[in-house]
């Protein structure tokens, strides 16, 4: 399956209003387009998909393929990723 090869800046500091937001480098992205719209990074020596092929204000450094298994797989990551999402109650209760 064809995936944009993307490279977008990250920020330290994303997420806390305290913090300034300064770039901190780059990561580069997998973007797989509409109807399947998945992004896949490795950051941190973490896989992570996500749902969305948005490449805005991300630099486009040209276009490969990706075997359908590794696809199948992130989709998969994100269904587990969901699921456990749904129970953040439950966390949160134990964490209390």
């Amino acid at each position: 399956m064809k995936a944009m090869l993307v490279e977008q800046d990250i920020y330290d500091g994303l997420g806390n209003p305290g913090m300034p937001r300064r770039p901190s480098g780059k990561v580069r992205r997998l973007v797989v387009g509409e109807p399947i719209g998945v992004a896949i990074t490795i950051i941190n020596k973490n896989v992570i998909a996500c749902k969305g092929s948005n490449v805005l204000g991300c630099t486009i450094l040209g276009e490969v393929e990706v075997p359908d298994e590794l696809i199948a797989r992130a989709m998969c990551l994100i269904m587990d990723q969901e699921k456990l999402n749904a129970q953040m109650d439950t966390f949160a209760a134990l964490m209390r």
